[in-house]
């Protein structure tokens, strides 16, 4: 395997608890190199679900930040978004017709090859990771 397969790209950014956050973020995503586009859409969708997510339920002020980290390689995107709120967990079913909300974990879920959900000592992590779709 040559350097080049294995070499990994990371990117952090710390945003405020608003809602311009979202679009920050999913530029964020852009910004990864030698990604597909298909992956980089799916990663987009992602980030923006868990980062509206944190801005809607993990912190209680704009002083809050939200962490978001990726890395890239050529094989796997992986990442996480940190916030400062209560815990919760992923659904297992999607929201029920006329409910307010409750869709981006499950979408995210579904996106990803992996989605979980941990505390760290501010609050929670929620680690994704995402690989090109075979064709």
């Amino acid at each position: 395997m040559s350097e080049s397969e294995t070499e990994s790209f990371r990117l952090r950014l710390s945003l405020p608890s608003h809602p311009v956050s979202v679009a920050a973020a999913r530029s964020l995503v852009r910004a990864l190199p030698r990604t597909p586009d298909e992956l980089l859409g799916e990663i987009e969708i992602i980030v923006s679900e868990l980062v509206t997510n944190a801005i809607r339920h993990g912190s209680l002020n704009v002083e809050d930040l939200i962490e978001l980290e990726l890395e890239a390689t050529p094989t796997v995107v992986r990442g996480c978004v940190r916030d400062h709120g209560a815990p919760f967990s992923i659904p297992d079913a999607p929201p029920i017709d006329g409910e307010d909300g409750g869709f981006g974990l499950f979408i995210s879920r579904k996106l990803a090859d992996s989605l979980t959900i941990g505390r760290s000592g501010t609050g929670n992590e929620v680690w994704f990771t995402a690989t090109p779709r075979a064709s």
